[in-house]
């Protein structure tokens, strides 16, 4: 999901059809109303075309935005992106691998992370020719890239970053930037404690000031949450989130409204197979203490995995928290820099009596106005549902 504007939101997801195919679409919330599902055509002719599994969108303005995923059928597969112009969705156009992440900061210019190492973007509305990552192949020595982020405050200017395997097979992370449209060569992100470090999550809210996060490999065998933060066009070093993290711990989730302000969000162990959320805030450059979520745990895996911040210290954690009988549809606030305990959304006890309930995304152009997209009935035959917050 994303939101371009307070009453401007669109969301993509998948739907399973009567054939037993899986199809793409592309729903609108135009001034507060939601309007019918658009399914999108497949980048290639059949009837046995199967789209979606993990879908990717970006909208820059209201009408103007920009997704991607995968597609297989029972002999082939590859990847797609397709834009919106106008409010019209165009036709899916194939692409060398699957997108990882998108970002678009203005109308037909947009970015992807492509899996294996690309990036790929669009200009003018036209989708370019995918290319290799400038500077990679001298890092990783032909090991495989894993997974990709990416960012872009303004047109011309991104971050992307991926994590990658060295010669000795440990875990590393670089950072690559575009400003005034020319990308630069990956450069390795360092740290002083850990034998390896991946990076999961990047936000940039304006060009040269990005924070990115993740898992840091101590080199005792534990794993840590860390960020690195880039200021005026220079990376620091990566260094674990301060707190009372136990056991393992990771950043998946970061949102940054503005230099020197960031919320982040992950799981941590606490022992016995079990997970609890939690959440650190930068503020001024400096990172506070992280602190678990309550009411979220702990538990064997309770999932609020979407955040976004409308402005420093204010923003939403959604997901699903274990109730009993099995998982509902939840989400936690945070006002001027304090977070409150995750709560059931307010009727989704009568909605989903199953106890099968999530939100899948949520995204807050301003400050208590938040938009989240979920599924119930996620075991049985899945629903969706939305909620705004007003």
């Amino acid at each position: 999901m994303s939101c371009a504007s307070r009453s401007d939101c669109t969301a993509v997801g998948i739907y399973h059809v009567r054939s037993g195919r899986y199809r793409f679409f592309a729903v609108t919330d135009r001034r507060g109303v939601w309007g019918k599902a658009l399914g999108i055509a497949a980048p290639i002719a059949g009837k046995k075309v199967n789209l979606g599994g993990t879908p990717l969108l970006s909208c820059a303005s209201a009408g103007n935005c920009a997704a991607g995923d995968f597609y297989w059928t029972s002999s082939q597969s590859g990847a797609f992106v397709v834009s919106e112009k106008n409010g019209t969705w165009g036709k899916a156009r194939k692409v060398r691998s699957t997108p990882t992440a998108i970002s678009c900061p203005a109308p037909g210019d947009c970015t992807a992370a492509l899996a294996r190492g690309y990036l790929l973007t669009e200009r003018h509305g036209t989708w370019r020719k995918a290319f290799p990552v400038p500077g990679l192949a001298a890092l990783r020595h032909g090991q495989p890239t894993e997974f990709g982020v990416i960012s872009c405050p303004s047109p011309g200017n991104c971050t992307a970053a991926r994590s990658y395997q060295d010669p000795a097979v440990n875990s590393r992370s670089f950072v690559i930037t575009k400003r005034n449209g020319i990308w630069g060569k990956a450069q390795p992100v360092t740290s002083r404690q850990g034998a390896g470090l991946a990076i999961a999550a990047l936000s940039c809210p304006s060009a040269g000031n990005c924070v990115a996060g993740g898992y840091l490999y101590t080199l005792a065998g534990r794993e840590e949450a860390f960020a690195v933060t880039e200021t005026h066009g220079t990376w620091g070093t990566a260094e674990p989130l301060p707190g009372p993290l136990k056991l393992e711990a990771g950043i998946d989730q970061l949102d940054s409204p503005a230099a020197g302000a960031c919320s982040a969000a992950g799981l941590s162990g606490v022992g016995r197979g079990l997970v609890q959320p939690f959440v650190s805030t930068e503020k001024n450059g400096t990172w506070r203490t992280a602190q678990t979520i309550t009411g979220a745990g702990p538990g064997p895996s309770p999932a609020l995995g979407s955040l976004s911040c409308a402005a420093a210290g204010n923003c939403v954690l959604a997901g699903a928290i274990g109730v009993r009988g099995g998982i509902q549809a939840a989400s936690a606030v945070q006002v001027n820099g304090r977070w409150g305990p995750a709560r059931v959304l307010r009727g989704m006890l009568a909605l989903d009596r199953r106890h099968d309930s999530t939100i899948d995304a949520v995204s807050c152009p301003a400050r208590s106005r938040c938009t989240a997209v979920g599924s119930f009935g996620i075991l049985v035959s899945g629903h969706l549902f939305v909620t705004a917050q007003r």
